[in-house]
Protein backbone atom coordinates (compact mmCIF):
# COMPACT_ATOMS: atom_id res chain seq x y z
CA UNK A 1 0.00 0.00 0.00
CA UNK A 2 1.43 3.36 -0.99
CA UNK A 3 0.24 6.84 0.16
CA UNK A 4 0.33 9.33 2.99
CA UNK A 5 0.76 7.98 6.29
CA UNK A 6 -0.49 10.79 8.36
CA UNK A 7 -3.07 10.49 11.79
CA UNK A 8 -4.25 12.53 14.47
CA UNK A 9 -1.90 11.26 16.80
CA UNK A 10 -0.53 14.64 18.11
CA UNK A 11 -2.01 17.57 19.74
CA UNK A 12 -4.66 19.94 18.57
CA UNK A 13 -2.32 22.73 17.31
CA UNK A 14 -0.26 20.25 15.46
CA UNK A 15 -3.49 18.56 13.89
CA UNK A 16 -4.72 21.41 12.42
CA UNK A 17 -1.16 22.50 11.03
CA UNK A 18 -1.09 19.10 9.48
CA UNK A 19 -4.66 19.64 8.32
CA UNK A 20 -3.76 23.00 6.75
CA UNK A 21 -0.55 21.28 4.74
CA UNK A 22 -2.92 18.91 3.10
CA UNK A 23 -5.75 21.00 2.30
CA UNK A 24 -3.99 24.20 0.49
CA UNK A 25 -7.43 26.12 0.11
CA UNK A 26 -7.50 30.00 1.30
CA UNK A 27 -11.16 29.34 2.35
CA UNK A 28 -10.17 26.28 4.83
CA UNK A 29 -11.74 27.42 8.46
CA UNK A 30 -10.74 26.52 11.72
CA UNK A 31 -12.58 27.48 15.09
CA UNK A 32 -10.90 25.98 18.20
CA UNK A 33 -13.65 25.45 20.98
CA UNK A 34 -13.56 24.03 24.40
CA UNK A 35 -16.72 21.18 24.99
CA UNK A 36 -17.80 19.61 28.47
CA UNK A 37 -18.03 22.06 31.81
CA UNK A 38 -16.00 19.75 33.57
CA UNK A 39 -13.56 17.96 31.20
CA UNK A 40 -12.47 21.65 29.00
CA UNK A 41 -11.46 19.56 25.95
CA UNK A 42 -10.63 20.79 23.20
CA UNK A 43 -11.82 20.28 20.06
CA UNK A 44 -11.62 21.56 16.23
CA UNK A 45 -14.39 22.31 13.96
CA UNK A 46 -12.84 22.50 10.16
CA UNK A 47 -15.20 23.60 7.60
CA UNK A 48 -14.60 25.33 3.51
CA UNK A 49 -16.30 28.61 4.06
CA UNK A 50 -17.28 27.85 0.42
CA UNK A 51 -18.94 24.72 0.68
CA UNK A 52 -20.37 24.17 4.25
CA UNK A 53 -22.72 26.50 6.44
CA UNK A 54 -21.67 26.19 9.68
Amino acid sequence: IRGSRDGFTETIVFNTALLRRRVRDPKLRIELLQAGKRSKTDICVCYLKDVADP
